[in-house]
């Protein structure tokens, strides 16, 4: 309940569609309590559905009344037969133990002219001059298995077969 109510953080997931100049289909890959998706439905007009594993996700389904299914990239035939204008993943490689693998899953779920947006905490948050609590949250021993710098995400997203990278 903390999580719907406080913990989200809604602005911040909206952020990075601001630097984009696209609309169209969304696929929400870990999207929690499916706020974006919501917002993508009721706001802007537009279609979009969700992924998401943990029970906060049934709950986002019931209560906002959206397409949120409860499976995983590459396990799911609804998502992965088609294509989507935007897929979004926010906060979730750092959990992934493939990351090349989820990446490429990503990509292939990307129209001809589709944009991937991903977020993740950035290697930078470790250095010698950032407070130790912030260090532990960026590592989170045995729940963050990918902690990206600028050269290794562009790195990955160039293994994954993708061309236009911003980061």
């Amino acid at each position: 309940h903390h999580y719907s109510h406080v913990g989200a953080g809604i602005s911040p997931m909206l952020e990075p569609f601001t630097m984009i100049d696209k609309s169209g289909s969304l696929l929400d890959v870990g999207c929690g309590f499916g706020y974006v998706v919501d917002y993508w439905l009721k706001i802007k007009k537009e279609d979009a559905c969700g992924l998401e594993v943990a029970t906060y996700g049934k709950m986002g389904k019931k209560i906002l009344e959206i397409p949120i299914f409860h499976d995983y990239l590459g396990e799911c035939p609804p998502v992965d037969s088609r294509s989507f204008d935007i897929v979004y993943s926010s906060e979730v490689i750092e959990h992934i133990v493939e990351p090349l693998d989820f990446c490429q899953k990503l990509s292939a779920r990307c129209a001809a002219d589709g944009v991937l947006i991903l977020t993740a905490p950035a290697a930078e948050a470790i250095l010698e001059d950032i407070p130790e609590s912030d260090k532990i949250a960026a590592l989170s021993p045995y729940f963050h298995y990918y902690l990206p710098s600028k050269k290794g995400l562009e790195h990955l997203l160039r293994s994954a077969g993708l061309k236009h990278i911003s980061i």
